[in-house]
């Protein structure tokens, strides 16, 4: 089982460098958009995903911002979606939550996977695309188990980002009245 939450706001990634993570890291795609319709960017529509990655996405609306027009973070039903996303991570997925925000610190994915960090003692890494720079604890995540000394390639326009919390209002009490 994974110790691993990672997290992605798709602006910058190809569907193929996505595609790649998945493989590297026996990862799927947990779309946590309330609404998986990308007028602008129509690749990443919840029809194209599926299309592209076939049984590596999954829609889970109940870990969508009801307020993501701005608003506080109001999730639709987080218990009933970390149940959901249990089960992936017990069948042997890293799940990678995928959300069109760039800025992991204004977007409400942090929230999710920091919460499902907490319930599950796991960690969390972002993984963003800027410059050329390639984070240590990124290859290590991308390494392949030691049955060799080949690693997976990584793209090296991705980087981690760690530390930080969620720097918007949640709707409830703050962000960390979960992990106790």
């Amino acid at each position: 089982m994974t110790d691993t939450i990672i997290t992605i706001g798709y602006a910058g990634w190809a569907l193929e460098d996505l595609y790649e993570l998945c493989e590297a890291v026996n990862g799927i795609l947990v779309d946590v958009r309330f609404a998986p319709d990308a007028s602008r960017t129509p690749a990443y529509n919840r029809e194209a995903l599926e299309a592209y990655f076939g049984n590596r996405y999954v829609w889970i609306r109940e870990l969508g911002n009801r307020g993501y027009h701005g608003h506080a973070i109001d999730l639709v039903d987080f218990e009933r979606g970390a149940a959901r996303v249990r089960e992936l991570v017990e069948a042997g997925y890293t799940p990678i939550l995928l959300c069109g925000c760039p800025n992991p610190f204004t977007c409400h994915r942090r929230q999710v996977a920091e919460r499902l960090a907490c319930l599950w003692g796991m960690k969390v890494l972002e993984i963003r695309r800027i410059g050329r720079a390639v984070d240590p604890e990124q290859l290590r995540l991308f390494a392949r188990p030691k049955t060799g000394t080949r690693a997976v390639r990584v793209p090296a326009s991705k980087r981690v980002v760690a530390g930080g919390g969620s720097r918007r209002p949640v709707r409830g009490g703050n962000s960390n009245d979960h992990c106790t």
